[in-house]
């Protein structure tokens, strides 16, 4: 996005500064703040999967416990926090009209958590599942994207059978964890089309001159005499 021109925020991101924490009550409300004010056109939300994945020896949740089997569990609980944490951020853009990904792997259990049934049903969402290996990926590795206001067709491509997918482990275990070149143009396209949305939408809503098109003084005039309604 910042190679076509748009301005963009730092990752909010506790690894980056431990002033960027989002399970802290200030952070969320000045995020929420951006959004509510529309100082920000697009957000892209990506809450930690850790405590979530079907991978993870021992599990830490499962469907019928998806905020976990321990509630004391300082990790759980983070993860279930952080994920109600980006169901409110994507909730607030689908009230002000602004496009937001939310992404998670395909398998992930924060599906089973009741905020993400929530936000799911809001009429501007839409749920993708995306395959990296349609978009040049060594590796399957499906996304789940939880979307409001988008346009998701760029980011929907699935695998198409054709060929083989490496496994990921050993050194490619790290490089997993990130898009490849392709779908992130395909996440900045789908970011584009909808701040191009927005700002149509907002253009189209801006007040015409209207001079000339009321005059105070017939007004007065025309409410001084003997009237009545004979059609509205």
């Amino acid at each position: 996005m910042a190679r076509r021109g748009y301005s963009v925020c730092n990752p909010i991101d506790i690894s980056f500064d431990k002033e960027l924490d989002v399970s802290k009550v200030h952070v969320l409300e000045w995020i929420l703040h951006l959004i509510d004010n529309l100082l920000v056109s697009a957000v892209m939300i990506e809450p930690p999967c850790t405590t979530f994945s079907i991978m993870r020896k021992p599990a830490l949740r499962s469907s019928s416990f998806p905020f976990g089997f321990d509630l004391d569990n300082f990790q759980t609980c983070l993860g279930t926090l952080l994920g109600y944490r980006a169901f409110q951020i994507l909730y607030k853009c689908a009230k002000r009209g602004i496009t937001a990904v939310l992404e998670n792997p395909r398998s992930s259990m924060i599906k089973l958590l009741p905020g993400w049934k929530v936000v799911s049903n809001l009429e501007c969402c839409q749920l993708v599942r995306c395959d990296s290996c349609a978009y040049g990926s060594i590796h399957l590795k499906s996304f789940a994207f939880l979307c409001v206001w988008a346009e998701v067709a760029p980011i929907a491509l699935r695998c198409n059978g054709m060929h083989e997918h490496v496994p990921v482990q050993g050194v490619y275990t790290k490089k997993f964890a990130t898009y490849v070149e392709k779908l992130s143009e395909a996440l900045a396209d789908v970011m584009e089309l909808g701040i191009k949305r927005l700002a149509d939408f907002y253009h189209a809503s801006e007040a015409k001159d209207v001079s000339g098109i009321e005059n105070q003084m017939i007004n007065e005039i025309c409410l001084a005499q003997q009237w009545k309604v004979v059609s509205s």
